[in-house]
């Protein structure tokens, strides 16, 4: 993404309208997919470890945490595997069942207001040729759009919220040609560095600031194509790191509380 001298961003999305297989099927068994950047599964879903790419260890450069870096070991790692990867960066499930799941995908998608946002934001990008976005968002036309959707996620390894926003982010609405105005990557990474380091006393990796940078990216895409409004960036960026690292952040608080305690006991503050 190009950085132009207003401090912002651009993103170019692809004029041409995505094109999907009509096949259902699943991927062959030893189908390897993009690299994407994990920290965990979710109870049930197996991971093989021949689908792990790299792992990314803990930062080092915070000594307040040292005794939270002692057991975390690596916090992150690469995953090539078809299991699907949620937002979160979770290991969520398995494909989607195209022909079985659409429906559940479009119940997903929140209530009427949102279903029908999202849907008229993708029959923007020509997921729907010449038919229209039908009343409640659950007709066949509608169903087929997500059934396409299903078909995106299942080749990218993302859940389908995800695979939405990357989706609105690749291609542009048919006919506008504008560009989607989205903040400068360095003021995001900026934020996200400070959130983390003021919650967990350390750094993150490029690679877990990179993500971030590319959902947040992808919330603005959304608003900017009447999609639901992009929360501020401490906001999104204190909401990633309450979900994805809690348990650390919940540590490295009980850490300072006991430093507080111990200088209080000694008279220093």
């Amino acid at each position: 993404m190009a950085e132009n001298d207003t401090g912002q961003g651009a993103v170019q999305p692809s004029a041409t309208p995505p094109v999907f297989a009509s096949s259902s099927s699943a991927l062959k068994p030893d189908t390897k997919l993009g690299r994407r950047t994990v920290t965990g599964a979710v109870s049930g879903v197996t991971i093989n470890p021949e689908d792990i790419a790299d792992t990314t260890g803990v930062s080092t450069t915070e000594a307040t945490s040292a005794r939270v870096r002692e057991s975390a070991g690596p916090t992150s790692f690469g995953y090539i595997g078809q299991n699907l990867v949620d937002a979160n960066g979770t290991i969520a499930r398995g494909q989607y069942d195209v022909e079985n799941e659409a429906y559940d995908i479009l119940v997903n998608f929140g209530d009427t207001t949102e279903r029908l946002t999202k849907l008229r934001a993708l029959q923007s990008r020509g997921l729907y040729g010449s038919s229209k976005v039908g009343a409640t968002g659950f007709d066949s036309q509608d169903l087929s759009v997500a059934k396409d959707l299903a078909r995106y996620a299942n080749a990218r390894g993302v859940t389908a919220d995800v695979a939405l926003n990357m989706l609105l982010t690749e291609f542009a609405p048919q006919g506008t040609g504008r560009r989607i105005r989205t903040t400068a990557k360095e003021d995001i990474r900026a934020t996200f560095r400070s959130v983390a380091r003021n919650t967990l006393g350390r750094d993150l990796s490029p690679a877990q600031i990179e993500r971030f940078v590319k959902a947040y990216e992808g919330m603005e895409v959304t608003e900017g194509t009447g999609g639901v409004k992009a929360p501020s960036i401490q906001s999104a960026a204190q909401a990633t790191i309450d979900t994805q690292y809690g348990a650390e952040a919940g540590a490295v608080g009980m850490l300072s509380l006991f430093d507080l305690m111990d200088q209080k006991i000694k008279g220093l503050a």
